[in-house]
């Protein structure tokens, strides 16, 4: 009657469950494990590169393909560098953005 289980351990796509197959697999969902992708390291802007992105800032917020393009030219980065970068500065300013109204708003309750 339970001689199902006494069958040998089934292979699904190529992989035995047997405990030597189970190290392949990821714990907690079941899938084989991948290695982790390697992060980029983080750039590192010199002051005219980093004079010539807030001036491009200071112009538009938004610049389009062909303006980050021309910019990263320029100041020798690739233009994801650029895009990166402007990103990082419209959060940083709309932060501070915030910061500064919450900041006034304070002040006036006093």
């Amino acid at each position: 009657m339970m001689s199902y289980l006494k069958q040998p351990p089934y292979a699904v796509n190529g992989l035995s469950l047997t405990t030597s197959g189970m190290d392949l697999l990821h714990p907690s969902v079941g899938y084989p494990a991948t290695p982790r992708k390697q992060r980029r390291e983080r750039t590192t802007f010199t002051r005219a590169q980093l004079d010539v992105l807030e001036a491009l800032f200071a112009k538009t917020r938004y610049p389009d393909i062909f303006m980050r393009e021309e910019v990263a030219l320029k100041i020798n980065l690739p233009e994801s560098r650029v895009q990166i970068s402007l990103s990082d500065n419209l959060i940083s300013s709309e932060w501070k953005l915030q910061k500064g109204t919450l900041d006034r708003m304070k002040s006036v309750e006093k």
